[in-house]
């Protein structure tokens, strides 16, 4: 099995310090031992890593089903905590990475529904990154004055010769780049839409480097049109979102709009020709008053892309999901749908007045309308009390393998729809959005809707 994140690529997967990068991830965790019988007792593990660096000292509480602490300990040295668990329990984390500014003051994750074998993990890339700065000198395309360049770790790097015919040419500051990366340049028309492009792989990239590409020829940059059937007749609005990826992370991104009629749509742009490059394509379709439903396919990059959608839709909520104190759970109600989740993700942000704290905790469980969450031990400040304003984000998703595929890497995406199995696939996801907003297109960005801030 592999994973997809931040939207570049497949399970050859890359991970992103911003919404223009990918990260590799990791190969998903191998079964249990075949001396572990998942039905009764066994190991459960919890890796944190920030790049490659492990988080020492990290809180980490094992708890069965019933909120009883199996153990309360922290990462070692490897950045792990491991305990010996029943099937159905909890793992969490207290602050495992370093919280952006302005967020909340703390950040919990939650592994609901863990099996004995389970290698949980927990990854971002570090906050802070090395620069290295890049001299690149391009052929000059008639007709064009605006190019763009991409690498797998800065996309849409802008290059203007200011209306004039002179050789384009651009000092670039990148981001956490590897050694090598693939590099994408782009020449644009007077409206700034694609024309033409070179490609090339496995660019060595090193401080202060000229990239010289003038002996280089542009490729004229096809059409590419996404076609839709059967679109449900209350979902009209299409938001696409496509990208290319290969081994090294994402190198090309397009997000577009279109309407359904009488469940068609179609969206045609331009995209260049990319070797070896894997395709993700996701589609929120929007329309209904608590609900956006998205469709997620992923494999080999083709000359078009078409979508049949039927019996892809998962349940639709029905209203606000709530939370409940007395039972430490999140509830709410869904109807219709062809399929129905395999898991659900509740983000919820709790603010206690008295004394002032706020914080954020994710559960990530099998799928159904109720998430629990687990009861910490008595003297943690983080268990909601009657009087607590809780707002919650609920997400729902049904994926080839199910819970099982993607639990060991579920809560260390940066958004849920950003997972993909396999070499290709296709996987179905709901997000709860408040009536009158709208999330936005594409799984560079965090799609979470929040219910009305209610005591």
């Amino acid at each position: 099995m592999r994973l997809l994140v931040g939207f570049t690529c497949i399970v050859m997967a890359v991970g992103c310090s911003d919404d223009s990068k990918v990260r590799h991830l990791p190969d998903a965790p191998p079964p249990p031992d075949a001396d572990v019988d998942a039905s009764t007792f066994g190991p459960v593990s919890l890796t944190i890593l920030e790049g490659t660096t492990p988080r020492v000292g990290i809180r980490v509480i094992f708890q069965n089903a019933d909120s009883t602490v199996v153990a309360d300990t922290t990462t070692g040295t490897d950045g792990k905590a491991s305990a010996m668990m029943m099937p159905g329990g909890y793992v969490t984390a207290i602050d495992p990475l370093p919280i952006p500014q302005g967020i909340a003051t703390s950040d919990l994750r939650t592994f609901a529904g863990v099996k004995p074998g389970d290698q949980l993990r927990l990854f971002a890339q570090p906050l802070a990154q090395s620069m290295i700065t890049v001299n690149v000198v391009l052929p000059i395309e008639n007709n064009s004055t605006e190019y763009r360049v991409s690498t797998n770790c800065s996309l849409y790097f802008p290059i203007s010769t200011g209306g004039s015919a002179a050789q384009p040419m651009a000092t670039m500051q990148l981001f956490g780049c590897g050694p090598t990366s693939n590099l994408l340049v782009e020449a644009l028309d007077a409206n700034f839409n694609p024309v033409s492009a070179i490609y090339k792989q496995n660019v060595a990239l090193t401080d202060n480097a000229t990239l010289d590409l003038t002996a280089d020829t542009y490729t004229a940059t096809p059409d590419v049109t996404f076609s839709y059937a059967n679109v449900p007749a209350d979902l009209t609005g299409l938001f696409i979102n496509g990208v290319r990826a290969t081994s090294l992370g994402k190198i090309y991104e397009i997000n577009g709009t279109t309407s359904a009629t009488a469940g068609a749509a179609a969206f045609t742009t331009k995209i260049p020709a990319i070797s070896n490059a894997s395709a993700v394509t996701s589609t929120t379709f929007a329309g209904q008053q608590f609900t956006q439903h998205m469709i997620t396919e992923w494999g080999p990059a083709g000359s078009s892309y078409t979508l049949d959608a039927t019996g892809l839709f998962l349940p639709s909520f029905d209203a606000a999901p709530a939370f409940d104190v007395a039972s430490h759970s999140a509830t709410w109600t869904a109807s219709g749908g062809s399929v129905q989740p395999d898991f659900v993700q509740v983000a919820a942000t709790i603010t206690r007045e008295v004394p002032l704290q706020s914080w954020r905790w994710t559960l990530a469980a099998p799928g159904a309308t109720q998430a629990v969450f687990p009861v910490l031990p008595s003297a943690s400040p983080f268990n909601p009390v009657v009087g607590d304003i809780v707002g919650l984000g609920v997400s729902t998703g049904k994926v080839p393998g199910g819970y099982d595929a993607v639990r060991a890497d579920i809560l260390a995406i940066p958004a849920l729809q950003e997972i993909a199995i396999g070499a290709s696939g296709k996987a179905s996801f709901a997000f709860f959005v408040e009536v009158g907003f709208l999330k936005p297109p594409g799984p560079t960005s965090a799609l979470r809707g929040f219910t009305r801030r209610t005591r």
